[in-house]
């Protein structure tokens, strides 16, 4: 699943780095679900990427959290759907900003068995070979960070822990 962001040129720029490390995956059977940002179109994201729409890139409608939960694996920027990706065990690749500064949404305590950082469409391809490999041996390793990840880190919305939320 790759989700974009609601900025255009970092979309771009996910878009540029996955079809060029797709152009690398050749042979190999990947179908890329695009999830573009509400603010977004197909046809403006399809105008995006210069030349032919690659046919394994299919767009998602719906709920994030619906398309999530039917990926094996994210594809995004420093976005907060990076963590949501790993409370529901759905390892994520996080694309560096071509320009500026990577703010990382991953706490420290998580290992970085299940996430990474790329900079390049190099990093990208071998990161994707590497996760696809790891889940499948390590199924487990996914299911129990979901729960670890939503026990650490998320609460139920109730009137109790908003209160405490907000320190009231």
């Amino acid at each position: 699943l790759i989700g974009l962001p609601i900025g255009l040129d970092d979309s771009a720029h996910i878009l540029k780095l996955l079809s060029n490390a797709f152009n690398k995956l050749r042979g190999v059977n990947y179908q890329f679900w695009i999830k573009p940002h509400p603010t977004s179109g197909p046809e403006l994201i399809k105008a995006l990427l210069p030349g032919n729409w690659p046919q394994e890139f299919i767009f998602q409608k719906g709920d994030f959290h619906d398309v999530i939960e039917k990926s094996n694996l994210l594809i995004s920027n420093a976005s907060s759907v990076s963590l949501e990706a790993l409370a529901k065990g759905v390892p994520t690749i996080i694309v560096a900003p071509q320009n500026g500064v990577l703010q990382n949404p991953i706490p420290e305590t998580i290992s970085n068995d299940a996430w990474s950082v790329i900079y390049n469409s190099i990093e990208l391809a071998d990161e994707i070979v590497r996760f696809e490999k790891f889940t499948k041996m390590h199924k487990d390793y996914f299911d129990q960070l979901g729960i670890d990840v939503r026990k650490i880190f998320f609460n139920p919305v109730s009137r109790e822990n908003t209160i405490k939320f907000l320190e009231l």
